[in-house]
């Protein structure tokens, strides 16, 4: 087993261009025993090490079947309408939102523009970046710039840098942020000139037009008299673009995909896309109706909600 092992994880490791150091902080191994695992020269318990990294080869595997198989559809009406939107940004300048229901391609458009044009910085902001000076040191970092230094240090740097590059920042999940982060980045627009899209769910729309938790109102006047263009993304979906996105469908899947993608998100219908997808290449099939039905019986206790 040792030998099998040791065999079947450099191989893997080099087809699939894995660093030792991912399969070790995959597997709860230290980088050194993984190393000298595959160099044979490992001292410790070699059968517990192999026995641990095959546990984890079995689910590296597994987790590379699993992959998202649905079609990108670029003339989906959603992805349409966001591209054209952060075009409209980026082009003038302009700070923009963009949001709506969660799981409705929000995300997926906006990294398809950032990696198409030039000048173009996608941010994911997270629960933990909600202040000013949190997202303006990630825009730095993002941008390469030093981001040491108080709040305005780090404003003042990206402003000098920014001013007159024209370029675009994309804030997704943007409805973390707090009123003065969401201040600041209007600083950004403001002074240096950049473009910027905000985008989240209805929480980032409904605290900028109808005011936070201990905000008033006019603390967001500055910034809605510059947000000229915003976009509502909402999930609802017609049978010829989910016939693109899923295309092994047959036409009773496509019904089910389309009530799932509408009622709850396009999401969690190309999750049960892709589940079928792989198991049903695991019984030699393209599409099966029976395991994709079998798989949408299975989560539809909510797990897709």
């Amino acid at each position: 087993m040792i030998e099998e092992t040791r065999k079947e994880l450099a191989e893997f490791l080099a087809e699939k261009r894995i660093s030792q150091r991912q399969a070790a902080d995959e597997s709860g191994l230290s980088a050194a025993v993984v190393s000298n695992f595959l160099k044979g020269t490992y001292t410790g318990d070699n059968a517990k090490a192999a026995e641990t990294l095959n546990s984890w080869l079995m689910l590296a595997k597994e987790r590379l079947n699993s992959a998202d198989r649905s079609e990108f559809y670029g003339d989906m009406h959603n992805t349409v309408r966001i591209i054209s939107a952060a075009h409209y940004a980026h082009t003038y300048c302009e700070m923009i939102l963009v949001y709506g229901d969660s799981g409705a391609g929000k995300t997926t458009a906006l990294k398809k523009y950032a990696a198409e044009n030039a000048g173009v910085s996608y941010i994911a902001i997270n629960s933990a970046e909600r202040s000013a000076a949190a997202v303006l040191k990630r825009i730095a970092s993002e941008l390469g710039r030093n981001a040491a230094g108080s709040c305005s240090d780090v404003m003042n740097r990206l402003v000098e840098f920014l001013k007159g590059t024209k370029r675009l920042i994309i804030l997704d999940e943007a409805d973390h942020l707090t009123i003065s982060a969401l201040d600041a980045v209007r600083n950004l627009n403001d002074e240096a000139g950049a473009g910027i899209v905000l985008s989240g769910n209805y929480k980032l729309f409904n605290q900028l037009y109808f005011g936070a938790r201990g905000a008033k109102s006019y603390e967001f006047d500055q910034l809605k008299s510059r947000l000229y263009l915003k976009k509502r993304i909402t999930n609802g979906y017609k049978t010829e673009e989910l016939a693109k996105i899923f295309p092994a469908a047959n036409k009773k899947a496509l019904t089910l995909l389309k009530n799932i993608a509408d009622n709850e998100s396009l999401r969690a219908a190309k999750k049960l896309y892709s589940l079928t997808m792989n198991n049903s290449e695991k019984t030699g099939t393209a599409f099966s109706e029976k395991i994709f039905l079998d798989t949408y019986k299975y989560f539809s206790e909510g797990v897709f909600r």
